[in-house]
């Protein structure tokens, strides 16, 4: 099993925009083939808005499979209906599961 683990953060004022992006890529994770759980966790920091989006995979490569359809066509920054970037970072995290016999 493969875990990956992503959390996204932005400014306060961005929480809206950051929640709705996560839904969509938390709708598109479940989705995909392999996956075996998705879940988005919410950050409780006094100065960001966070999420984290939390996957378990069959394996590595289902995982890499997904995340290269995701991401064709995405630029850098994110572009929203009303035309504004907002500023989000990303970090990423990956993990093998170990079997504990």
């Amino acid at each position: 099993m493969f875990v990956s683990q992503v959390i996204f953060e932005s400014e306060l004022g961005n929480e809206e925009k950051l929640k709705a992006i996560m839904e969509k890529k938390l709708e598109g994770a479940k989705a995909a083939p392999g996956v075996i759980q998705a879940e988005c966790w919410k950050l409780h920091k006094a100065s960001a808005a966070g999420y984290a989006l939390v996957t378990r995979w069959e394996s590595q490569e289902q995982f890499r499979s997904w995340l290269v359809a995701s991401h064709k066509g995405v630029t850098h920054g994110t572009q929203h209906k009303d035309g504004e970037k907002a500023a989000i970072t990303k970090m990423a995290y990956q993990f093998e599961v170990i079997d504990q016999e």
